[in-house]
């Protein structure tokens, strides 16, 4: 029982220790409030820290925005602390705030946030037993930062504050000659360089400031207004300063620099017109120096206008120098008197030159940009303008500058004048003539005679600017001649449109023939095709037209083959490139002789023989002698149309080839009687393969029963031969006579035919009709009979 009651005393130790940090929990409790240091205490005792223990204390975080925890202690150094917003007793990852101190052996300084409900300032580590002697506070960070700066800014301003006792000095015990301004302006630089740094850095922590901040007594917000007024007063007087000794600096040279006291000149005039800010001396003494400083200014000008070798108005402002030497009363004021009056008289002539050539320039704009095809009044309203300026124009008489009249400036501004002078002259003629020359144009534009308006601007190629107005005319003339050949190949007029088309192609009337040349040829090389694609085109439909149109034609049929329809519809003459015309007229020609001789008949034999086959007791004869004479005509080599043409020649003989079977073939009438007696024929050629040396054969004719019914009375045919020998019912050879207990069949028997060769076997026979009979042939063995 005691051993059990040990073991749970020893456990509850043991439970005791897990937690590796402890948490110290100062009373009173931590305040966010900003005020000045508070003591870290537990009640009325500091908190003892153990060696190598770890422990922690809360932080809330703080009111607002921008402030500062600040922790001041003893034996810092005998601790390793840090600030965390997450802490989990040690685990996990633990992001540490950075400390900002600038004492970090004492102090602590961190950034606090609104962005966690508290703030860990965490010791990992004690190296020695120590009691904990720790202040903490909240405050703004401008605040703390100003504070911290505030004696020291304080200090910087003093020594750097500049003496103010030179401006006293000068012209009692001082010449502005004896002054050392290099050290005078290097100190002055260096203070005001300090100062300007305290200045940003005040302004840095201004940057900070509470919104109402403004509205309050803060003692150290006063304290801030009050040293940035000072430090801004400061630097005002040192630029002012630094603005005197540069004024003294140029006037108390022995050899003053004249460009920097010219543009000094209106600061020097300041200076001499308020003069309560310094003791009388100081202006005695100024006003001595300036003025000698003024007698340099005269020579200074008179060598660079020596110089001046352009008529640009001369950009100085004399003025402000005479009005210095008239306060000083400086015996450069005459000098710079007949300066001042040479300078003016040069400037306003100057001036006037610039004006009237800006004008002459805005006049040409006005041209080189007016709306082409200008009107008749045009140039007359561009004469009045000239007439203006060349009134305007400024005299070119020397005696107005003087004793300068000889500077090259003076030369080259009169030479300027006359030259001005001339262009306005010869620019007036200029438009006089294009005045006479534009309602011309504009007449002849009017009539669409643009060849006549080119020729008018060539004749007058030196008025540029009138020919830059007629810029698109070279494209209207390129239009006009498109538009002809458009028209014509639209009509179909061929003829035309190859006259039009050799007119642009040799047509070199224009303004600007290297520029439009290029455009023009790639034009006439496009129409050029358009017209032989047209009229291959127009060739070719025409053709299929026609032969859409004529392919049941069953009258006339040979007539149709010289039809201009399936001939080209023009023949080209006019040849760009040599042998391009004749190459393309004989294509076009076996184009179309193709169609002619190939298509055409090739369409109509198979329409004519499809029609004749559906409907062969209509116009049969008719149908069967179109699709002949069409092939007369046909120089294709389609076997098919071949063969329909042989089936409708009653000329033309058809094969048998295979014994047994019976062939039709039409019985076509060789005269042409439509109400009467008409004589038929039927041919046919046996080429039956056979092993034997004489082959022999009975040949079957199954007739028409009209043409066969009356056989028992008279013989049916007039006349059967055999490659051309007539064949007789006599001896061995027999003709029987069909009838109907024969189905109509008439056999002739024993037939020995060629082995090799034609074996061409021609019927004719008379029939009171005029249409196509049907016959069936079929050759065999001959069957041996009994008597």
């Amino acid at each position: 029982m005691k051993q059990t009651k040990w073991l749970l005393c020893l456990l509850s130790i043991l439970m005791a220790g897990c937690a590796a940090y402890k948490e110290l929990q100062p009373e009173p409790q931590v305040s966010s409030l900003e005020s000045g240091y508070i003591e870290i205490i537990d009640k009325d005792e500091k908190f003892e820290l153990s060696e190598g223990k770890k422990y922690f204390v809360r932080f809330p975080r703080p009111e607002r925005e921008n402030t500062y925890l600040v922790l001041d202690f003893k034996d810092k150094d005998a601790l390793s602390t840090y600030l965390t917003r997450v802490f989990d007793d040690g685990e996990g990852t633990i992001i540490k705030i950075n400390d900002e101190s600038d004492q970090p052996i004492t102090i602590s300084v961190y950034p606090l946030d609104q962005t966690v409900p508290e703030f860990f300032w965490v010791i990992d580590n004690v190296s020695r037993d120590v009691v904990l002697d720790l202040n903490y506070r909240y405050v703004a960070v401008w605040r703390y930062k100003f504070e911290r700066k505030h004696q020291e800014f304080k200090s910087i301003l003093e020594q750097n504050t500049q003496s103010k006792s030179l401006p006293t000095e000068i012209g009692v015990s001082v010449n502005l000659s004896d002054i050392d301004y290099a050290t005078k302006k290097k100190s002055l630089l260096e203070k005001t360089k300090n100062i300007e740094q305290v200045s940003q850095q005040m302004h840095e922590i201004e940057s900070l400031f509470p919104a109402n901040i403004r509205d309050t007594n803060d003692r150290a917000y006063l304290d801030y207004v009050m040293l940035k007024t000072r430090l801004a007063e400061e630097l005002l007087f040192q630029k002012k300063y630094s603005n005197l000794l540069e004024l003294l600096e140029v006037i108390g040279s022995s050899k003053p620099n004249i460009e920097k006291l010219i543009t000094l000149a209106p600061e020097y005039a300041k200076l001499l017109k308020d003069r309560s800010t310094y003791p009388g001396s100081f202006y005695t003494a100024v006003s001595k120096d300036l003025g000698t400083a003024l007698s340099g200014v005269t020579p200074y000008f008179e060598q660079q206008l020596r110089k001046k070798t352009d008529v640009s108005p001369i950009k100085v402002d004399i003025q402000p120098l005479l009005a210095l030497a008239n306060e000083t009363a400086s015996a450069a004021s005459e000098d710079l008197t007949v300066l001042s009056d040479f300078i003016t008289a040069f400037n306003n002539r100057a001036g006037v030159l610039a004006n009237i050539q800006d004008q002459l320039k805005t006049l040409n704009q006005t041209i080189s940009t007016a709306s082409p095809w200008p009107s008749n009044t045009f140039y007359a309203e561009k004469r009045e303008k000239l007439s203006r300026l060349k009134y305007e124009l400024p005299s070119t008489d020397l005696q107005a500058f003087g004793r300068y009249k000889s500077y090259p400036c003076v030369g080259f501004l009169n030479k300027a004048i006359n030259a001005l002078k001339s262009d306005l002259y010869d620019l007036d003629s200029k438009f006089q003539r294009a005045d006479m020359l534009v309602p011309q144009i504009n007449l002849a534009r009017a009539r669409g005679d643009y060849n006549e308006v080119l020729r008018l601007l060539k004749q007058n190629g030196d008025l540029t600017f009138l020919i830059e107005q007629y810029g698109e005319l070279d494209e209207l003339s390129l239009t006009q001649h498109r538009q002809t050949i458009s028209r014509s190949l639209r009509a179909n007029d061929f003829v035309s449109a190859e006259q039009a088309l050799k007119k642009f192609e040799l047509d070199k009337n224009f303004l600007n023939l290297s520029k439009i040349l290029p455009r023009k040829e790639k034009l006439v090389t496009a129409y050029e095709d358009s017209l032989r694609e047209k009229i291959r085109r127009v060739s070719i439909d025409g053709a299929n037209r026609f032969i859409d149109t004529h392919q049941l034609t069953l009258s006339g049929v040979d007539s149709l083959y010289q039809n201009p329809a399936l001939f080209p519809a023009y023949a080209l003459t006019y040849d760009r490139k040599p042998g391009s015309t004749a190459r393309f007229n004989k294509e076009l020609t076996d184009q179309m002789n193709t169609i002619r001789q190939v298509k055409f008949p090739e369409t109509a034999i198979d329409a004519i023989y499809r029609a004749f086959t559906d409907a062969m007791h209509i116009e049969g004869v008719e149908k069967a002698r179109a699709v002949v004479s069409h092939g007369s005509h046909y120089q294709g080599n389609q076997w098919k149309t071949k063969n329909l043409i042989a089936e409708c020649d009653p000329g033309a003989s058809k094969w048998v080839t295979k014994p047994m079977e019976y062939r039709k073939i039409y019985a076509l009438p060789v005269t042409s009687n439509p109400g009467g007696n008409n004589t038929y024929v039927a041919k046919i050629n046996l080429q039956i393969p056979s092993d034997a040396k004489f082959p022999v054969y009975d040949v079957n004719i199954r007739l028409p029963q009209e043409v066969a019914r009356h056989a028992g009375n008279k013989q049916w045919y007039d006349k059967i031969t055999f490659n051309k020998n007539v064949l007789k019912n006599e001896g061995r050879f027999t003709i029987t006579a069909p009838d109907k207990d024969n189905d109509y069949i008439a056999q002739i028997t024993p037939l020995q035919v060629n082995k090799t060769g034609d074996n061409v076997i021609e019927i004719r026979f008379d029939y009171q009709a005029f249409k196509v009979l049907e016959i069936s042939i079929m050759a065999q063995k001959p069957i041996i009979k009994k008597n």
